[in-house]
């Protein structure tokens, strides 16, 4: 093979490794350039992504599966018909087919850490807030498929000396809640729970596979206190500060984290409502 062969099949190579992601069958143009070079762009474009409004009242990641459609003797991702995705050796093959995205029930557990431990990107959780996770169709696949939502297949995984790694597409979000009467809901994005109840998002953790050790980013709604304790906020994409130091005594109000136009116009595009732009992002 001469020089320019291997030019040309290197170029090929770079253009499928770094093409835009679809994820969850929406397409989204967040790749590894991006989430590589302007890591915090690509943080808000994943916001951008799993809170774009698919279902009366709901918002993606409300529409993919949560633990109790997970870890579940049969789990089934919300709304999926058809053919299962797995063949017999347990190999993804294909995504459940789902003509409209379908919020299965919120259940919000309270977290085993009331005052988490203060690492890079832990959201400061309230004394009253409850938490949910959900993952898209790609990471409740691989789950689902190499029967890793029960404790023996992942002892039959551990076992065999298996590696667990993701396909590139994976997504997963935690979220934490405040029942919508103990703030300003107006600020707020507010969904209803399986208990009929209205509540308010406090933080939300966002984790990607669009890069071999995944990328992470914790947003929070800018009237947590202590948002930005110890480690400072960092945003250079959408604030108008990009840096925030942290304050001297903790669990204080931080200011606003003032949005620009580039954050304001992404969001609009997306169809995101206006109170997005009351969550910060503390880092990516």
């Amino acid at each position: 093979m001469n020089i320019v062969a291997i030019s040309r099949l290197l170029a090929t190579v770079a253009a499928y490794v770094l093409a835009p992601t679809p994820v969850d069958g929406f397409a989204h143009p967040v790749d590894a350039n991006l989430a590589t070079n302007r890591p915090d762009e690509a943080s808000w474009s994943f916001l951008a992504h799993v809170a774009t409004p698919v279902a009366p009242g709901k918002v993606l990641f409300e529409t993919w599966a949560s633990n109790e459609d997970t870890f579940t003797p049969h789990p089934v991702f919300p709304g999926a018909k058809g053919d299962s995705p797995c063949n017999p050796s347990g190999a993804v093959v294909g995504a459940a087919e789902i003509a409209t995205p379908v919020a299965s029930p919120k259940i919000l557990s309270v977290p085993a850490l009331q005052q988490p431990a203060r690492t890079r990107l832990a959201p400061h959780a309230s004394p009253d807030g409850s938490e949910e996770v959900r993952r898209n169709q790609t990471t409740f696949d691989y789950i689902v498929c190499n029967h890793l939502f029960t404790k023996a297949g992942l002892r039959s995984f551990y076992n065999a000396g298996r590696p667990i790694s993701f396909p590139v597409g994976a997504m997963e979000v935690k979220t934490n809640w405040v029942p919508a009467d103990e703030v300003d809901s107006s600020d707020y994005y507010v969904s209803e729970a399986a208990d009929g109840k209205k509540y308010a998002l406090t933080a939300m953790h966002i984790i990607s596979k669009v890069l071999p050790n995944w990328t992470w980013a914790t947003f929070e709604h800018q009237n947590n206190p202590g948002r930005c304790d110890y480690t400072g906020c960092h945003d250079a994409y959408g604030a108008v500060v990009a840096e925030v130091e942290a304050n001297e005594v903790l669990d204080r109000r931080y200011s606003d984290c003032a949005k620009n136009d580039a954050l304001k116009a992404m969001l609009r595009s997306a169809g995101l409502s206006p109170v997005w732009e009351h969550y910060c992002l503390k880092g990516s």
